[in-house]
């Protein structure tokens, strides 16, 4: 198989100014987010959790928007690590797939984010919900929901930003959303160390991107 470079987009975007050029405040949040991000994804499960395919969180169709760069008030560079999908603020977020919440939390940049944990240090991200229906620890089958959409954080409007990461790179979603996986059954799941959803992702985020989008 061919791997190339692959093209993304640009574009300016504008926010509050405390988002490109955050208080102490928010810089003492920031911090602490970082930690609690960093938690959470060196959580470790052996065995696959999830399942089959990858369903969409929503009822709307992606755009196409991972790996764009953005420029927030003409001042701050970030790359786009995910994929929004344009909904309403209220609508229904449900998991894409089954796994267990290793974070559910009002953070600064992402606004009410959930992270789940699938297994193979594979997670799925769930940002600027306006409201959280789970809590860490939790765990899901597909398709149950974690809360409603909404535009918390670092948002120009409502919409639902979905991320996927995988030994610590970002992947595109899109991607994911759009492969036929093995339904997996408990006795296959312990040992199908190999039947990784990632593993036919391309498109990967540079990890040194500066804040989330």
């Amino acid at each position: 198989m061919d791997i190339g470079a692959a093209n993304f987009r640009s574009g300016a975007v504008d926010v509050p100014e405390n988002f490109v050029e955050p208080d102490a405040a928010s810089k003492k949040q920031i911090a602490a987010d970082e930690v609690l991000k960093n938690r959470a994804f060196s959580h470790l499960i052996a065995a696959p959790q999830w399942s089959g395919d990858f369903v969409t969180p929503v009822k709307a169709k992606p755009t196409d928007s991972f790996g764009m760069t953005r420029l927030f008030n003409e001042e701050l560079t970030s790359t786009h690590r995910g994929t929004d999908f344009p909904v309403n603020e209220g609508a229904p977020v449900v998991v894409s797939n089954s796994g267990t919440v290793v974070l559910a939390k009002e953070l600064f940049y992402e606004g009410n984010c959930v992270i789940v944990d699938h297994g193979q240090r594979f997670f799925t991200i769930y940002m600027h919900l306006s409201k959280l229906e789970v809590k860490p620890g939790n765990k899901l089958g597909k398709g149950e929901r974690l809360g409603l959409s909404g535009q918390t954080g670092r948002v120009t409007g409502p919409h639902l930003h979905m991320g996927v990461r995988w030994n610590g790179a970002y992947l595109d979603p899109t991607k994911l959303l759009g492969l036929t996986l093995p339904n997996l059954g408990s006795e296959k799941r312990k040992a199908a160390t190999r039947a990784r959803p990632s593993s036919a992702i391309g498109g990967g985020a540079n990890e040194s991107s500066r804040k989330p989008g």
